[in-house]
């Protein structure tokens, strides 16, 4: 049932007092979220470059997105309160420092589903068990395949040992199952 009336002028509707505010919250949270996409996207490019880098989030708004210290600021805060990034710290010259984790990852990208698959794959039917050599990380990007992997740990998928320059993994019977019921999945 129908009660108001549409404004082709500002795409709303008007029956409910109150009710152009609730669609510039939907709109706020939205464009919110893009932001938080966008910077997160931009934190993991930055960590596939170089793990080991704490970056500063203002650089990634271009001249089309100004941001002032204030809302780098806010940005920061929420990501910290989301658990999206880890080694933060707030810059003076209004900046915010931080690197991404892998819970930030998972918000927008598939690639730890894409790792866990070639991880098992590896260690269960290549026989393999070094993560840095499964993955073909280099030796200063160890940070990555320790972070994978400390992922994978906790979600039960493998265990591991931790060297100072390799991890070697073995599957659990829980990641075990997870590669049979995925196999053919990711074989195509």
């Amino acid at each position: 049932m129908f009660l108001g009336k549409h404004s082709p002028v500002d795409n709303s509707i008007n029956f409910v007092p109150g009710y152009k505010i609730i669609i510039f919250i939907l709109d706020k949270q939205k464009k919110q979220n893009m932001e938080v996409n966008h910077t997160l996207s931009w934190l993991f490019e930055k960590y596939q470059e170089n793990p080991n880098a704490i970056v500063d989030i203002s650089e990634s708004f271009t001249q089309n997105t100004p941001k002032g210290p204030h809302d780098i600021h806010s940005m920061g805060k929420y990501l910290i309160e989301k658990g999206f990034v880890k080694n933060h710290r707030f810059l003076n010259d209004g900046g915010f420092s931080c690197t991404i984790t892998t819970l930030g990852i998972t918000q927008i990208s598939n690639v730890l589903n894409d790792i866990q698959y070639m991880i098992l794959e590896a260690v269960i039917d290549q026989k393999k068990s070094s993560v840095m050599e499964i993955l073909e990380v280099e030796p200063e990007h160890y940070k990555r395949a320790h972070d994978y992997t400390t992922y994978l740990k906790r979600a039960g998928i493998i265990e591991c040992i931790f060297h100072s320059n390799d991890v070697l993994a073995t599957p659990t019977f829980y990641g075990r199952e997870w590669y049979q019921d995925n196999k053919r999945a990711y074989a195509n």
